[in-house]
């Protein structure tokens, strides 16, 4: 109850209060509430009720009584500009330089809410420390031309604050001003001898590249008309004010540096140029704006990265068309990779640049990247149908192959048909493998299950059984990686279903140690070999079951079974009927589904082994065993 009457400024209230429970707790004049952040003087200092505040201190209330956040009666005052408390409190012994948790002092508090009266005042107390600093090392001048303050800036350095002391990131007081925009306040500080090229400890940055950051105009004049270096590089990446003003797309600072002498091509530290940043971020009115001044248009960072490969890369339309107008050359290659602006243009989809790129005389459309990689093959890899198009159009030959793949094999592994077709019209090599592993376009279609890709390459002559470094045909990644579609069209188009590759894997061994039933059933109705022994001796049954694939042991086991029943010797039975030799019959269960019935002699359900027209139908089992 004491604290809302001394909030509220109720006098009578806090008064009855004290004399009627003066040993009640509720109604300690000295008490801390269970917020721990006031007592009845702080609350009531804080909300300027100079009545009350006489009373509790008439009452025995602690002037420099503290709450849990360190905070007092006149930090409270201070900071709301109450002047006649703060006069009372200073007048009843409070500590001016008493300081909160956070290591603010009242003319701290005062200064950094813009409290004139309040500073003016306690700027007069003996003893008051001016530049006392908070826990972060901000001073009452630092917060003050940080908030814009004027007129409390003036006070604090007429009475002697210092004008270049930093706070605990190294920046001054001139520092915020500038990055804030505070003319007025750069301007007293200025006059008050601060330090124009002093640099912040964290960047290194100086005073005036805050402000070109933020394109604060009036303040990189009057910063320019005390002498600051206009070449200042930054610490931390060497960045000069015109470069930082040209990434941010400043027109109208870049060409106040200019004026003021900037240096039109200084690099950072990593080599980009002013235009590489404007030109990379698709300022055009800034790239203009350097060119009329002499940035020259074919420097490149460390990288090897020129103005023109940046704004290609981002397409930038009109910043290339600017950069080409002004000597660019097209076929200049970034160092790191060797990707030529074509090249960047190709690989980000970038069609309007690609054919602006493509009508510059002496453009190189099948120049390569150091990984042997196109503009046509980076396009063909990323599906860009109209930018392939183009590249085609004017002459990229479909081909070129490079060191490690060509962009038909880009195209089929990434399943861009529309892509692949277009290669195939003109002229692509169908057949050809890359150098690095040997798979063709179709092995990778395949591996990927890109059915229709597939379709595409078989019916403009693809080699069905072509083999890569492994040993392993279209036919054994499609069994490997399941894509039973896939494999049922090679199949149709008579892929052997029994070749092995390496180690003596076949398509059967592959899809059935990954666990493809649906594969394993379509090879074993094609035919596929269900005994053959791989170089680590495993059967496919094998290969299945130690990876614990269960219904491929189950249906190869099935098959097994099948072909036990099939293979039996008829020849006492033929020579006695017909004189034909004797040789083994093996009949294959083909891929087609067959009606199933249950065998009277081994007592399973059996598909129909043989023909309606054949006079043997019995179950093997039931024949009588040959001498």
């Amino acid at each position: 109850m004491l604290k809302a009457a001394c909030l509220a400024g109720d006098v009578r209230a806090v008064r009855r209060l004290l004399d009627s429970c003066s040993s009640s707790s509720s109604s300690d004049v000295n008490q801390v509430y269970d917020d721990g952040a006031y007592s009845p003087l702080i609350a009531a200092s804080l909300c300027g009720h100079l009545r009350v505040v006489r009373l509790l201190v008439s009452k025995g209330a602690d002037v420099n009584l503290v709450a849990k956040n360190g905070w007092s009666a006149l930090s409270a005052a201070s900071q709301n500009g109450h002047v006649e408390v703060l006069r009372f409190l200073v007048s009843k012994g409070a500590d001016v330089n008493r300081v909160d948790d956070n290591g603010f002092s009242a003319l701290f508090a005062a200064s950094q809410n813009g409290r004139v009266d309040a500073v003016s005042l306690l700027l007069e107390m003996t003893g008051v420390d001016v530049d006392r600093a908070a826990n972060d090392g901000s001073t009452p001048l630092c917060v003050a031309s940080f908030k814009g303050f004027v007129a409390v800036v003036r006070l604090l350095l007429s009475r002697g604050a210092d004008a270049n002391k930093a706070d605990g990131d190294g920046c001054s007081s001139l520092h915020l001003a500038c990055h804030e925009g505070h003319v007025d306040v750069v301007r007293l500080l200025l006059e008050h001898d601060a330090d124009v090229d002093r640099a912040k400890v964290v960047h290194g940055s100086s005073s005036l590249h805050l402000a070109s950051q933020q394109s604060h105009v009036d303040v990189i004049r009057l910063l320019l008309e005390h002498d600051a270096d206009v070449n200042r590089a930054r610490d931390v990446d060497g960045a000069s004010s015109l470069y930082i003003a040209s990434g941010l797309g400043y027109v109208q600072v870049v060409e106040l540096l200019l004026e003021n002498g900037a240096d039109v091509n200084q690099a950072t530290n990593d080599g980009a140029t002013p235009l590489c940043a404007a030109s990379k971020m698709g300022y055009v009115e800034v790239v203009r704006v350097l060119l009329e001044n002499g940035a020259d248009v074919n420097q490149a960072a460390n990288d090897g990265a020129a103005p023109l490969c940046a704004a290609s890369k981002m397409g930038y339309v009109e910043v290339v068309r600017v950069l080409l107008e002004n000597g660019a050359d097209v076929n200049q290659a970034n160092e790191d990779d060797g990707g030529s602006s074509l090249h960047f243009a190709s690989l980000a989809g970038r069609v309007e640049v690609v054919e602006l790129l493509l009508e510059t005389t002496g453009v190189d459309v099948d120049r390569a990247a150091n990984d042997g990689s196109t503009p046509l093959c980076v396009a063909s890899h990323n599906g860009f149908v109209a930018v392939v198009r183009l590249l085609l159009s004017h002459g990229a030959d479909p081909k070129n192959r490079g060191k490690d793949t060509s962009p038909l094999c880009e195209a089929s592994h990434q399943g861009h048909f529309e892509v692949v077709r277009l290669l195939l019209e003109n002229g692509a090599d169908v057949n050809h493998a890359r150098d690095f592993d040997g798979f063709s376009s179709l092995h990778l279609a395949s591996l990927k299950g890109h059915l229709e890709v597939v379709r595409l390459l078989l019916v403009d002559g693809a080699d069905v059984d072509r083999t890569n470094d492994d040993g392993a045909s279209p036919l054994c990644l499609a069994s490997y990686s399941g894509q039973d579609s896939v494999a049922r069209l090679l199949l149709k188009r008579g892929a052997d279903v029994n070749h092995l590759a390496r180690h003596d894997l076949s398509p059967l061994h592959l899809a059935s140690y990954n666990g493809y039933v649906d594969v394993v059933r379509l090879l074993l109705g094609y035919g596929a070999d269900a005994r053959r022994v791989d170089s680590y001796g495993m059967t496919p049954v094998d290969a299945a079951r130690a990876s614990g694939h269960h219904a491929v042991v189950a249906r190869l086991r099935a098959t097994r079974c099948l072909l036990d029943h099939l293979v039996f010797d008829l020849s006492s039975s033929s020579s006695s009927s017909s004189g034909e030799d004797n040789d083994t019959q093996l009949l294959l269960v083909r891929e087609e589904p067959r009606t199933t019935k249950k065998c009277p002699h081994c007592n399973r359900r059996r598909r129909r082994l043989y023909d309606d027209s054949d006079s043997r139908r019995e179950c093997p089992s039931s024949l009588p065993e040959t001498k």
